[in-house]
């Protein structure tokens, strides 16, 4: 519940992801079986009784706005999410990842999956990428974990990939560095995920002057910033030579690949820090930069 400056009373959901459309994904439901219409049943209810809903994406409005509403109530804004600007310091001032020299991979193109690799992600066309580039300067780091890390692992091992590296997770502080240490974020998200998550790292990634190689359908926040922004590309799943061509090309040709690192950094100080998007929050509460509580949240 918040109060408004006014003095009446709004009831406004931030949306994250979206359920029980997720668990139909992981397979932890029947995909419209009974604990799933009873599900959509108490979100529409609960929905339309709201005054606002703050969402992610296109994609993620689209979903909820075509399952859940009646006219127009409820209303639904996007706003991205996004990463505070001090836990990322500009690109070129964090130090190196030591991994990079542990693992081998100086003098190589790096192309990073940082985070989780779980339900809503697709790696097929990643495994075909690397066998088909084996014998070029590429490598493929995954630093984090996830119900996927053991079928990335036995994958590139069974194939033979000695380009492709798994990492554990590391400590937060370490995180930057990490990002730091790589030409490329890679981000994956599966055609039927759209609109029901919305991958967080790609604000990370963007504060670290990272281009975007994102596999995955249109209408994601991760497609809005790639297109918006012109910080990395859109591949669809499933086009391994594409997703080739692409890394052939920043192989070649650096003076892209500097353009789109200029671009992404730029894409997180326009969009993607707290002082871009809380405004926005702010807009749809009804506080106006000038109130009391807003001055007071920025300042803490």
């Amino acid at each position: 519940r918040l109060t408004h400056p006014s003095g009446g009373t709004r009831l406004v959901q931030w949306n994250m992801d979206c359920y029980p459309e997720i668990l139909e994904i992981a397979g932890l439901i029947k995909p419209g079986g009974m604990a799933a219409r009873a599900c959509r049943w108490l979100n529409r209810r609960l929905l339309r009784r709201l005054d606002h809903v703050v969402c992610l994406d296109q994609a993620m409005k689209s979903l909820l706005q075509s399952h859940y509403a009646r006219g127009d109530k409820p209303s639904v804004t996007v706003v991205p999410n996004f990463e505070s600007r001090h836990r990322f310091p500009a690109p070129g001032r964090a130090a190196s990842w030591e991994g990079v020299r542990r693992l081998g991979l100086g003098g190589r193109l790096v192309v990073l999956y940082q985070g989780n690799a779980g339900w809503g992600h697709e790696f097929d066309a990643v495994l075909d990428a690397a066998d088909d580039l084996r014998d070029e300067p590429v490598a493929f780091l995954f630093v984090g974990g996830g119900m996927q890390f053991p079928r990335i692992r036995e994958a590139a091992g069974r194939r033979g990939l000695v380009n492709v590296h798994l990492h554990s997770y590391v400590p937060e502080e370490q995180v930057a560095s990490v990002l730091a240490s790589a030409d490329l974020a890679l981000i994956t998200l599966s055609d039927e995920a759209a609109g029901v998550m919305s991958p967080s790292k790609l604000h990370g990634c963007l504060a670290m002057g990272l281009p975007v190689v994102y596999l995955g359908p249109p209408g994601s926040n991760v497609d809005d910033a790639v297109t918006r922004f012109g910080c990395g590309v859109r591949i669809p799943q499933g086009h391994a030579p594409e997703l080739v061509r692409f890394l052939r090309s920043a192989l070649s040709d650096r003076r892209q690949l500097a353009t789109m690192k200029r671009a992404a950094r730029q894409a997180f100080e326009e969009a993607y820090c707290e002082e871009r998007t809380l405004p926005q929050l702010d807009e749809v509460i009804g506080i106006t930069p000038s109130d009391e509580a807003a001055r007071e949240r920025r300042a803490a």
